[in-house]
This record gives C-alpha cells, sequence and structure tokens, in this order.
C-alpha cells in the first residue's frame, strides 16, 4: 500500500509526531520522503508555501510543527492549504 499524500492536524504542544510520521513513512513505503518544518523562524512562510509546492510535485509527505510559534501569523495561509492540498 502506497499512501501519496499525509495531511492532518495534532493538537498536543508537548509532542513532537515527527518520529511517529517517519515510522508510518517507512511502513507504507514513503521512507525518505518526508520533510519536517518548524515554526518559529520570522519570515518562514515563504519557505513553507515552497516547500508545500515541492512535495505536491514531488510526492513527498510534509509535516508542519509548531504554527503556534510563527510570528507570520496569517489566515491565508490556511486557505494555501486547502487550495493545495485539497485540490491537488
Amino acid at each position: 500500500m502506497m499512501i501519496k499524500s499525509l495531511f492532518g492536524f495534532i493538537g498536543y504542544s508537548y509532542i513532537s509526531p515527527s518520529h511517529e510520521v517517519k515510522r508510518l513513512a517507512k511502513e507504507v513505503g514513503m521512507e525518505g520522503r518526508v520533510k519536517v518544518m518548524n515554526f518559529g523562524v520570522k519570515g518562514q512562510i515563504g519557505e513553507v508555501t515552497q516547500a508545500i509546492e515541492d512535495c505536491i510535485q514531488n510526492g513527498y509527505w510534509l509535516l508542519l510543527q509548531n504554527y503556534h510559534l510563527s510570528e507570520d501569523r496569517n489566515p491565508q495561509f490556511f486557505k494555501l492549504l486547502k487550495v493545495n492540498l485539497v485540490y491537488s
């Protein structure tokens, strides 16, 4: 079984799901095709936007963590996720 895209929200601010996501990726044949990005750096939305595009084009999974630390909190970001992930 190959899962080509994975998207979800995990609401535990004290737990990093990256190990579990990478374990799942290995189980379904996506090992090495997971990109993990952590928010908390000013101006990072541009990098995240590019990562979303790259992952969609190349079939990678993208794990976005710690949005609550983002200095660029922008409601448009969630619209970007909806447009790119739901309709891709």
